[in-house]
């Protein structure tokens, strides 16, 4: 066990009696001042109890818990000063931090580790119905001095750049690219393809010539949404408001792209990206190379470790239920044994010992009762009347007897065991002509989408190989597949677009015997994604931006250019 954790441990265990007595005291006084607002004696008494607590924590101190009980402290100073409509949700708050105070101090205890990260959703919180802004989610997250002293001279010295500047035109159209992406990330709709469309959009920023302080924040922002792609965590509303920042990022860069970025914010944001991919557990090439390049230090934790040991947290018996589920499923196996025991015996003696089974069963029953499985409950019942029954009439039972009893506790032990599984939505009584042609339209989205696929995988080798136009030999005929895609679905517009794309990759590409430049290259993949992108909202049902296409008609009159 580290040093610093033993001596915490030694000193919180020693005024442990007294720190949970105070405890039990404040609560005692704010529960009677909720039960009555005008009763300002028990608040007052509340907050000198509270500010006991706190002093308490300072003197080990244990990270986090000090700053949940000096939030507790502040929102409870500030009581007067909120609003009337306002106050129940201030009183629940304050209500469930003093509960996770005493949870964390358990936690503690029991794992003999700190963990304050579990504590930040709960800190901001009382922040925000108190109207101050929450604390980012890297908080606690502490580098080592060698990144913060390489992130802080990149930005210091981003102005060393070249005269070349990116044309505004494009700076314009990258934006519109990672906007369009991040409005569907905020409202969780095609998170996969939308994550894509952002680090699309970052990556090509990154190759042109922009600030370095910019380009480093842009690294940082691609790999952490790379990452979340990868390892499919939740896009939190702290991190949708991360990726929103980059935003501001690029408008700053739009208005000033020879003027660097704030030290202090970049330095901000590269912390909180880079907390983002490491919490994710992603290891790809991507972020290993910042980790390496600028000394990142690892995180103990990840994003399913966090949601479980919350879950311990806030529930410290949650983490027993699946347990409890098997022990019950073993009984449930231990009984249909004794029913097949006394089947055997009972051809072999013409009789049966029925309060031998259904004693067990009584107890199991019990047990599903007070978890409140119903359904359960009801079959034990039934079986039991039946078992009573038999007893009753002294029945010699048959196999056939015997296997239903055995059936129906089988069908119980698979409730137990599948208590979370969904249940499927089918939609019954559709005409099966509709059903045919939605099918249809659905294998041609994405027979087009997967032609899109390998014409970006063309253009990609062919960049790759230097020009080998051996790359480019079923290319036309590819993208007149994708075009008739389009056209049988009625998007006249994307039609449209992909002709252009088409005549532009036969007259450039394949005519020509000027290679084309990469930039040019890139610009045109551009394109292509927006249109796959597009194809992909509709895809999922959802209502696909007209914007995309519009950022797909200026790459367009950029080739053309």
């Amino acid at each position: 066990m580290d040093k610093d954790i033993q001596v915490k441990l030694i000193s919180y265990r020693l005024v442990r009696p007294e720190l949970f007595k105070t405890l039990e005291q404040s609560k005692t006084h704010f529960e009677s001042y909720t039960n009555d607002l005008n009763s300002h004696g028990h608040l007052n008494a509340f907050i000198d109890l509270i500010e006991q607590v706190l002093g308490c924590l300072k003197i080990m101190p244990l990270q986090g818990i000090d700053m949940l009980a000096s939030e507790i402290l502040h929102l409870a100073n500030h009581l007067h000063e909120i609003a009337a409509e306002k106050r129940d949700d201030c009183l629940s708050t304050l209500s469930y931090s003093l509960i996770q105070l005493e949870q964390y101090l358990e936690y503690f205890d029991h794992k003999e580790a700190e963990f304050p990260t579990l504590l930040l959703t709960t800190i901001n919180q009382l922040r925000a119905v108190g109207g101050r802004q929450s604390l980012p989610e890297h908080y606690f997250y502490r580098q080592n001095s060698e990144f913060v002293q390489a992130i802080a001279l990149a930005l210091e010295t981003s102005d060393e750049i070249s005269n070349e500047s990116i044309p505004a035109d494009k700076l314009t159209r990258l934006r519109q690219m990672y906007q369009i992406g991040l409005a569907d990330y905020i409202r969780e709709t095609n998170q996969g393809t939308s994550l894509n469309m952002m680090i699309r959009s970052l990556n090509r920023i990154v190759d042109q010539s922009i600030p370095n302080g910019y380009a480093l924040i842009f690294r940082f922002a691609a790999a952490a949404a790379n990452a979340m792609q990868k390892s499919k965590i939740n896009p939190t509303r702290a991190r949708k408001q991360l990726f929103a920042a980059i935003d501001q990022q690029f408008r700053n860069l739009v208005n000033n792209p020879g003027q660097a970025p704030k030290v202090e914010h970049g330095q901000n944001l590269i912390c909180g990206f880079g907390y983002l991919f490491l919490v994710s557990g992603c290891t790809d090439q991507i972020v290993r190379t910042l980790v390496e390049q600028y000394a990142i230090k690892p995180l103990f934790f990840n994003e399913m470790e966090i949601e479980r040991e919350r879950e311990r947290l806030c529930n410290p018996s949650a983490s027993d239920d699946r347990g409890f589920m098997r022990a019950l499923s073993t009984e449930l196996i231990a009984v249909k044994d004794n029913i097949e025991l006394a089947f055997k015996t009972s051809e072999l003696q013409n009789t049966v010992d029925f309060p031998s089974l259904t004693k067990p069963l009584k107890e199991i029953c019990r047990i599903f009762e007070m978890a409140k499985m119903t359904d359960s409950v009801t079959i034990l019942q039934e079986i039991l009347v039946r078992i009573e029954e038999w007893d009753i009439q002294k029945t010699v039972l048959s196999e056939e007897q015997f296997s239903e009893i055995a059936d129906q506790l089988t069908l119980i032990e698979n409730q137990t065991l599948e208590l979370n599984s969904l249940k499927s939505n089918g939609s019954e009584g559709e005409p099966i002509q509709l059903g045919v042609l939605q099918e249809a339209q659905q294998n041609v989205i994405e027979q087009t989408k997967d032609g899109l696929s390998l014409t970006k995988r063309s253009i990609d080798a062919y960049l790759s190989s230097g020009g080998d136009s051996m790359n480019l030999v079923n290319l036309e005929a590819l993208m007149e597949t994708v075009r008739g895609g389009t056209q049988f679905l009625g998007l006249k517009e994307v039609t449209e677009i992909l002709k252009i794309c088409q005549d532009y990759i036969r007259v450039n590409l394949i005519e020509s015997k000027q290679p084309l430049t990469s930039e040019k290259l890139e610009t045109l993949a551009d394109v292509i994604i927006s249109v796959e992108y597009y194809l992909e909202n509709m895809d999922l049902k959802l209502n696909s931006n007209q914007k995309i296409l519009t950022l797909a008609v200026d790459g367009i009159k950029e080739l053309a250019a």
